[in-house]
């Protein structure tokens, strides 16, 4: 979770514990995953460790190191307090730095909330990043294989020192990008999130829109399709396999 999640945990419109972080961790018991949270502009740091983490409050920025099977995970806290723009402080950058010193087994995915890329909304420049350059200069040459963020409210792709960049829109509100140039509008429509894929060569990003429509064509079921690969001799390896491609058998 890229950011934006715990800012009003302790309010009446969340109580605590907020039914949403315990509906997605029991999803993420289901499934046998592990819920990672990022800071966003609009989370509250002494709530976010209370809330989310289960630590005493505190307004220090909250990074973090998760090992997932050898797949590095790093949350790197790019929020200012009281502001909506994005920024680490060199403090931060040392220890990114130091965390990088030594490869991770399958890499690194670097998961933040402002996005190093350039805004397409001329207004949203003022909520960007500052002094991305630095960061940069921190990641090239690293194991990051990705860097995954959101903050801008609509989904993009970008490359930041050679690592592809993919930024989740949003599940409640989105920008319009048909807006005349200079405008900005927000709108009720075209949420989403991202899905990624980790193979040992390569990281597929993909954008999963939100909502209900009509099915166009037919609906093959999960078990249909294993008939017709298995018809055909073709297995898609099990997540942890080497092969990162459907073989034929």
């Amino acid at each position: 979770m890229s950011g934006t999640e715990a800012a009003d945990m302790r309010t009446a419109e969340y109580p605590r514990p907020s039914h949403f972080v315990l509906h997605l961790s029991d999803v993420a018991a289901s499934l046998g995953a592990q819920v990672i949270w990022a800071m966003g502009n609009h989370d509250d740091r002494g709530n976010f460790r209370t809330e989310l983490l289960g630590q005493e409050p505190s307004y220090e920025p909250i990074d973090h190191v998760y090992d997932v099977d050898g797949l590095r995970i790093i949350t790197l806290d790019t929020t200012v307090p009281g502001y909506h723009y994005g920024e680490i402080s060199d403090s931060q950058l040392i220890w990114l730095a130091q965390q990088l010193a030594v490869p991770a087994p399958h890499g690194t995915i670097l998961a933040l909330h402002h996005p190093p890329v350039p805004c397409v909304l001329d207004l949203a420049v003022l909520v960007e990043l500052r002094d991305q350059p630095r960061l940069a200069d921190v990641l090239r040459g690293s194991d990051v294989r990705s860097i995954l963020a959101g903050h801008l409210h609509y989904s993009t792709t970008a490359t930041f020192a050679g690592i592809p960049v993919s930024v989740a829109s949003a599940t409640c509100y989105t920008q319009d990008l048909n807006v005349p140039a200079g405008a900005l509008r927000g709108r009720d429509g075209a949420q989403g999130f991202n899905l990624v894929h980790v193979y040992p060569e390569t990281v597929v990003h993909s954008v999963v829109p939100i909502g209900s429509y009509d099915t166009v064509g037919e609906y093959v079921t999960a078990e249909e399709t294993a008939r017709r690969l298995a018809d055909e001799g073709v297995r898609i390896p099990d997540a942890g396999d080497p092969a990162v491609t459907p073989v034929r058998v």
